[in-house]
């Protein structure tokens, strides 16, 4: 699943000046005010194709549930669910 978003969000989205701040997962989510390192989080999934996002880490991450991070609202929020 967090291939899929990458592939499909990151050039629109980082190109246009946004931050990627939360991830969805099924083993939960993850948070950063500062912004996710996107490329870090597709390498770290293309380096073992069993790894989850419980078992991710970069500074200033935040775990939350997924319905924490569902209803985190922002001033310019876009959800991109990918499937």
């Amino acid at each position: 699943m967090c291939r899929n978003f990458h592939r499909r969000a990151k050039s629109p989205i980082q190109e246009a000046g946004w931050k990627i701040v939360a991830i969805i997962y099924v083993s939960g989510g993850v948070y950063s005010e500062d912004g996710l390192h996107a490329e870090g989080i597709l390498g770290f999934f293309r380096a073992d194709r069993g790894r989850t996002l419980a078992d991710y880490a970069e500074p200033n991450l935040t775990r939350l549930s997924n319905e924490e991070l569902l209803s985190l609202q922002g001033d310019d929020t876009l959800r991109l669910i990918s499937g």
